[in-house]
């Protein structure tokens, strides 16, 4: 045999981190990462590492994986600390863990070491198109999935390639579009793509590859509603606003002239019409109104 699979159940810290421990419990053949090869595009010998893995995330839903890896996040950066804390990279993953999130570092700088285990990152998601997987179906019943770039905070404008099987329902498409998203995923390997800036602002001697982390996850997760579809839901919007202002502008109307015609009429109720007034029991006649109107 030409090797051995492998399902690895429990992280050591060592040979088998904690992503790689919940891929061995999925049923994935861990074996199979070490087929990839870092810093190049998605080769034919990766094919099967690509989609065995797609095919094994059927079986977790999105909001389990993202509980995995946030919770690992502290035996995670514990791991590095014990490892080399005092490195410029140690620090920035201890400062992004006591953020209470994973930094993108490591994917860029020590994507090796990080091949297979899993992280969850917030971010926007600007891309988000449909592949068709059409030749993966009788092997791995996979007909398609989704390619998402993820922009986070410290990517310092460079994206997280996110492949998942599926989208939550109203999540946008499109080259162009911005959406909060939460994504968990898998760590695969640095993957070389071209640029995609438009031709005209790039030279040939500029067009070349750009790396950016490839992770396989399940779904992103909404983290605010989708953009609105057009500017009719704006003027619809703004129209329920105005009229919410003119409802309360009323009632307050309404009340101040309701007080006003109390006051007139015990005004009116208690005005002196000859000189002999009383004016204990006009006293006592305003504490009653009074007395009244607060009941």
């Amino acid at each position: 045999t030409p090797r051995i699979a492998w399902y690895p159940e429990s992280a050591d810290g060592t040979l088998v981190n904690f992503g790689e421990s919940v891929l061995g419990s999925m049923q994935f053949d861990v074996g199979l990462l070490d087929r990839l090869i870092d810093g190049q595009p998605l080769l034919s010998r990766e094919r099967q590492t690509f989609y065995h893995l797609l095919a094994a995330i059927q079986e977790v839903g999105a909001n389990q994986l993202a509980r995995f890896a946030r919770g690992n996040l502290g035996r995670y950066t514990k791991g590095w600390q014990e490892a080399s804390g005092d490195s410029p990279l140690g620090k920035i993953v201890a400062k992004k863990a006591g953020q209470g999130s994973y930094s993108v570092a490591p994917l860029f700088n020590d994507a090796i070491a990080q091949r297979g285990e899993l992280f969850v990152f917030d971010g926007v998601v600007r891309r988000a198109l449909r592949v068709d997987a059409s030749d993966a179906l009788e092997e791995f019943g996979i007909d398609h999935y989704f390619e998402l770039e993820l922009f986070t905070g410290d990517s310092q404008n460079l994206p997280l390639v996110f492949c998942v099987l599926e989208l939550p329902d109203g999540f946008p498409t499109g080259e162009r579009i911005a959406q909060d998203a939460r994504v968990a995923g898998f760590f695969l390997k640095r993957w070389a793509y071209r640029t995609r800036k438009p031709a005209d602002t790039v030279s040939r001697s500029h067009d070349k590859r750009q790396l950016a982390p490839l992770l396989i996850g399940r779904a992103p997760q909404l983290l605010a509603p989708p953009p609105s579809s057009g500017p009719s839901t704006g003027l619809i919007a703004g129209g329920a606003f105005v009229l919410a202002l003119a409802a309360i502008w009323l009632s307050v109307w309404r009340l101040g002239r309701a007080d006003r015609a109390f006051d007139k009429q015990v005004r009116e109720r208690f005005s002196p019409g000859r000189d002999d007034v009383d004016f204990a029991m006009l006293a006592d006649g305003v504490q009653a109104a009074e007395s009244d109107a607060d009941d």
